[in-house]
């Protein structure tokens, strides 16, 4: 794999650990997906209770290795008592899941709000909201500012007449 592709993103928060998995990961050899696994699973043992969250939605194809590593990931995050979940959306990846069994052994959802919500840390999409919602809560504040200045320079006007 040309050291040029990024296969993988690897998000560390303070609440969860995020692997997004990215379509090219499928031209990695084994030795690059272990490197990857190598890589999540350093930073799962340093946490108590790890909480992880698989990205699978950008991909439309999981060949066996990327499989591997993500059992891999699993027994790690299970033997420091933690959870983890799965995001797919493409049917070809999920059937893959399905055929090995791990839909039983792992929660699969079709989004990151709903894995976000279900293993409960915050979602990207609600850190966006309250970030907009707080935009809107200071522009209403300048409004009314606005309009009771308005309102008393109105009346002052009015009181000097």
């Amino acid at each position: 794999m040309s050291a040029s592709i990024v296969p993988y993103t690897l998000k560390i928060l303070n609440s969860h650990v995020e692997v997004t998995f990215h379509p090219r990961i499928a031209e990695g050899s084994w030795a690059d997906v272990e490197k990857l696994g190598d890589e999540v699973t350093s930073e799962i043992e340093q946490r108590n209770l790890p909480i992880c969250i698989i990205d699978l939605s950008p991909l439309n194809y999981m060949g066996s290795s990327l499989v591997a590593v993500i059992v891999r990931i699993w027994k790690e995050v299970k033997s420091n008592d933690g959870r983890m979940v799965v995001v797919v959306s493409h049917p070809i990846v999920k059937e893959t899941l399905t055929l090995a069994g791990l839909d039983k052994i792992w929660s699969l959802y079709g989004d990151m709000d709903s894995a976000c919500q279900a293993i409960g840390v915050p979602s990207p999409s609600a850190k966006l909201k309250s970030s907009t919602s707080g935009r809107r809560k200071v522009l209403v504040g300048v409004v009314v500012l606005a309009v009771v200045i308005l309102g008393i320079s109105f009346f002052l006007f009015n009181q000097q007449r």
